[in-house]
């Protein structure tokens, strides 16, 4: 899982050069020319059939940008429905109670995903969740809602188990989680 996120990170890359490249022959065959000028231009240098090129390569880019968020999702999904978790450790604070386990289950983490226009305390959080399997999720959470200290503060869940591509696999509250 691990190599594919990796390849599909590194392939944003060539899709990108490969769609500057497709694009570079309309561009210099146009320069600074008028509009009305465009269509001799493409048509005298056969750029129409460039489209294909650059069709495929807004493809591969609408790939690459979305398939390693699908799979770090869908693996952290996977992972925590396997695996019971025993422990949540965030700045150095262990969490073993019931209570704050279940929180970090993909059914809860669903139920409150927020928009990040609400945004309004960028505090990071780094820890991580012990699986019973020892395996180890590493996550971050991003305070998002405080209106006071007493109150619920809510958490967006950000999976750091590939450090290429971080991903925000949910939401949650807690007045458990001090920082």
């Amino acid at each position: 899982m691990g190599t594919a996120i990796s390849f599909f990170y590194y392939l944003r890359y060539i899709a990108i050069i490969s769609l500057i490249i497709s694009i570079f022959p309309i561009v210099k065959a146009v320069g600074f020319k008028r509009i009305n000028d465009i269509i001799p231009i493409l048509e005298e240098h056969d750029l129409y059939t460039n489209h294909f090129f650059a069709s495929i390569s807004i493809i591969l880019i609408v790939v690459v940008f979305n398939v390693p968020n699908i799979l770090v999702e869908k693996k952290y999904e996977s992972t925590l429905t396997d695996n019971k978790i025993l422990s949540v450790e965030i700045e150095n604070q262990y969490y073993y109670d019931n209570e704050t386990l279940k929180q970090f289950y993909p059914k809860e983490l669903k139920r409150l995903q927020i928009s990040t226009e609400r945004l309004k305390n960028k505090k990071k959080l780094y820890g991580c969740l012990h699986l019973e399997n020892n395996e180890i999720l590493y996550i971050k959470l991003i305070g998002i809602e405080q209106s006071s200290t007493d109150t619920i503060i809510t958490y967006k869940v950000i999976s750091r188990q590939f450090p290429l591509v971080e991903k925000e696999v949910g939401s949650i509250q807690s007045n458990i989680i001090n920082y």
